[in-house]
């Protein structure tokens, strides 16, 4: 398919990150909730799109319709030399109306990217659940003993993104991704409480990276993180740290600036290009 290199030019990435930073705090609004966040997001929509264009001298894209639900449909973009494939949610590629249809050969779980949260709890804790019930209604109205379950009943775990890649039909790595934005009204600290709610996620992801060969969380947050002081991104490395070595199955990846956002993207077209699997940590292949 041709001897040139592509060349991922992700600064734009970067650019429209930039524009959509500041703004004043809005009391009881998360920054994500605000404009900028959503910008932030679409931002790196925009880049997904530009990513796989980057890519269409080696790729093909298609439509592929859900094995377990026909009428659910995906994007597989694939490199047939390699016999290498990306399976990403329809929504990523708006315009890809035009691309061509084929049956899709893969469960319908590798694009999973909203779980139960009943089932990750009595998954791992069975019964064992109800030792955490209130154990008399004086304790807890609605929720006391074999009501328990009702307390989290419908709730879910939700991530932002999600890429399954495959080789010859078998997963190699189910990738989740979480997109965290943040602003510095004062350009000196980040606002608010930003982002707590990751590291709850992060636990989450603990529960759900067991029931694949390989999942990993990756993190893509806005450069206030490394342009204003704040306590979250050492915060989030030392948990990728602690927990990549504590358990086998867990890998977070986390960028944060210009230079992570190249060597994320530029992992995944190491692996669109050349069929290798993605490194652990992308910054040290």
């Amino acid at each position: 398919m041709g001897n040139v290199e592509p060349i991922l030019r992700l600064d734009s990435l970067a650019d429209r990150l930039l524009l959509v930073l500041g703004g004043g705090s809005t009391a009881g609004t998360p920054a994500g909730s605000r404009p900028e966040g959503r910008a932030f997001e679409a931002a790196i929509g925009e880049t997904w799109r530009e990513f796989f264009e980057l890519h269409r001298p080696w790729i093909e894209l298609r439509r592929v319709h859900v094995p377990e639900d026909r009428r659910a449909v995906a994007i597989e973009v694939t490199n047939p030399s390699l016999d290498a494939q990306m399976y990403l949610p329809i929504e990523a590629l708006p315009s890809s109306n035009s691309y061509p249809e084929v049956a899709g050969r893969f469960p319908a779980s590798w694009l999973q990217r909203r779980f139960q949260v009943s089932e990750l709890l009595e998954t791992h804790l069975g019964d064992r659940i109800f030792e955490f019930a209130p154990p008399t209604s004086q304790d807890s109205r609605l929720y006391w003993g074999t009501n328990y379950p009702s307390l989290y009943a419908g709730k879910t775990t939700n991530f932002d993104f999600t890429i399954a890649l495959a080789r010859r039909g078998v997963l190699v790595e189910k990738l989740l991704f979480e997109y965290k934005y943040a602003k510095s009204s004062g350009e000196v600290s980040v606002d608010g409480n930003a982002h707590e709610r990751l590291s709850f996620q992060v636990l989450e992801y603990l529960e759900i990276a067991p029931r694949y060969t390989n999942c990993s969380l990756n993190v893509i947050t806005s450069d206030a993180f490394v342009q204003y002081r704040n306590k979250y991104h050492p915060s989030f490395h030392q948990q990728a740290i602690r927990l990549g070595d504590a358990f086998r199955a867990f890998t977070m990846r986390i960028a944060s600036c210009r230079s992570d956002y190249l060597a994320m993207f530029g992992m995944l077209s190491n692996f669109l290009r050349s069929g290798h699997d993605l490194p652990r940590d992308y910054r040290r292949p």
